[in-house]
């Protein structure tokens, strides 16, 4: 469980710090570079992740308060190849 707990917040601290970021967009500039990236079809979802018991209730209003947890959207090109991601919280609406 230790190794588990140090590498979730070694992967918090890069996300923080950007580092996940500047590696996607070095993939996603080599990939473009060699013409593997296919913009004909893309395909956006998302998916809601329920917070675990310590999670925060967060939101406005008492409706939305009981929504705990995180919303994760994606956005790939035609082979599945991520172009986007972002991550909200789970009260928010789908776009």
């Amino acid at each position: 469980m230790r190794q588990r707990d140090e590498l979730l917040a070694l992967s918090a601290r890069l996300a923080e710090s950007g580092v996940w970021q500047r590696i996607h967009k070095v993939l996603l500039c080599r990939l473009r570079g060699s013409n593997k990236i296919d913009f004909r079809r893309a395909v956006i979802d998302c998916v809601s992740v329920r917070a675990t018991l310590e999670g925060a209730r967060r939101g406005r209003t008492p409706r939305f308060r009981r929504k705990k947890g995180t919303k994760h959207h994606l956005i790939t090109e035609a082979q599945g190849i991520p172009l986007a991601v972002h991550v909200t919280e789970a009260n928010r609406h789908d776009v």
